[in-house]
């Protein structure tokens, strides 16, 4: 009997070294794809804007890339632009290239990242490929923000697809889709979402 002592704690010990903490997600990158029918550069189409936002948009400020258009003192067509709002209040800009959509058929990717870390929250496209803007993104399209958040366990792509889409001529577009959604944990990835969120085109009930 003198033995079941020393067994019983070494249970205990077992037990304890295999606890594992839930990892804080502070980074969310999202995949999205684009797939341009026809232009119109006359009248400065197709539009595009895709929101991210690190919980609901009345909440929190909310990051837009747009595409083929960048907003301001006065309407600029074509480009890229990121804009971050906190209502109807811009709280910061980035402004990239200046080339209009003309490439009928083109297919457009990026990865957009949203992440939150010592009272800021950063925003960032990169990866960026298409015909008009060859590659795009990284240091020309980088924001960051004030925020009170320090994680985005409020996140949900949900908000994302529900925020984006074709805000001018969007019969000129044949698809936008949300493709994947990774979570993080600093820099270590936690998990991936590989469910395609379709935009458009929009499914008729």
């Amino acid at each position: 009997m003198w033995r079941s002592v020393p067994l019983v704690l070494l249970c205990f010990a077992s037990a304890s070294a295999f606890q594992v903490s839930t990892p804080i997600i502070d980074g969310v990158e999202e995949d999205w794809e684009i797939v341009i029918k026809t232009t119109d550069v006359t009248a400065a189409g197709p539009q595009i804007t895709t929101t991210m936002c690190p919980g609901p948009v009345e909440d929190h400020p909310d990051a837009n890339f747009n595409l083929n258009y960048r907003e301001g003192e006065s309407f600029l067509a074509g480009g890229l632009q990121i804009e971050v709002f906190d209502g109807d209040q811009v709280l910061t800009t980035a402004d990239a290239r200046t080339e209009s959509l003309q490439t009928d058929n083109e297919t457009i990717t990026w990865t957009q990242r949203l992440s939150v870390s010592d009272s800021t929250a950063y925003y960032l496209v990169k990866s960026g490929l298409s015909t008009t803007w060859g590659s795009f993104g990284g240091t020309e399209l980088s924001v960051s923000f004030p925020t009170t958040l320090t994680d985005m366990s409020n996140y949900t792509p949900d908000v994302s697809t529900a925020n984006s889409g074709v805000g001018w001529q969007s019969d000129h577009v044949s698809s936008m889709q949300l493709l994947q959604v990774r979570y993080y944990s600093g820099n270590t990835l936690v998990s991936t979402d590989s469910t395609p969120r379709t935009i458009l085109p929009a499914v008729t009930p």
